[in-house]
Order: structure tokens, then sequence, then C-alpha cells
């Protein structure tokens, strides 16, 4: 997720019966302040939400997380793409969480 370009995608994302869900991204960074930029299915702005990834210490150092709430349609037909590319980190886990 270090190259611009770089990007994780989700498909078949259940939003329930729509509305919010919390995302959350463990993560390793050396960079002292990466970012990641998240398009969601249900996101009625069209123009994205930001993780904020400060680092970890080291590229092996999977004790990151940030999580951010976004906006999920209903049905089983969500997609989320997490774009890197603002600095780096390697990911080892994604989860997204109903909250409605």
């Amino acid at each position: 997720m270090h190259t611009e370009g770089s990007y994780i995608e989700l498909t078949g994302v259940n939003g329930g019966a729509g509305g919010k869900a919390l995302l959350t991204v463990t993560y390793a960074s050396a960079d002292g302040g990466a970012a990641f930029k998240v398009d969601a299915s249900g996101d009625p702005s069209g123009e994205g939400y930001f993780l904020s990834l400060p680092g970890t210490g080291g590229w092996s150092a999977y004790t990151g997380r940030a999580s951010r709430l976004i906006d999920l349609k209903p049905g089983t037909d969500n997609v989320i793409r997490i774009s890197g590319g603002m600095g780096g980190a390697n990911v080892s886990l994604v989860t997204v969480s109903l909250t409605t």
C-alpha cells in the first residue's frame, strides 16, 4: 500500500439494512504519518473518507489500528476500496462491523 494506485477492494460487503459501519484496519508502518483513502458504496458525499495511520515503529510491527465510521447501502452488494500511496503501511487485517 506504499505506491500510488495501490488498493485493497472488498466486494460483497453486507450493509444490513444500510447505514453506518465501523471500518478498522490493522497495520504496520515505519512511516511517521501515512493515510488511506476509503471509498464505500453508501458514501452520500461521493468524496470518500480518510484514515490517518501513525507509525508503529517498523514494517513488521502490526500494532497499528485505525478506525472510522463509513456509510453502506442496504444489502450485500457493497464495495469498499482502500487506496494507498499517501505514505506506506502493510495491512494485515480489515474488519467491517455494522453499527445500526
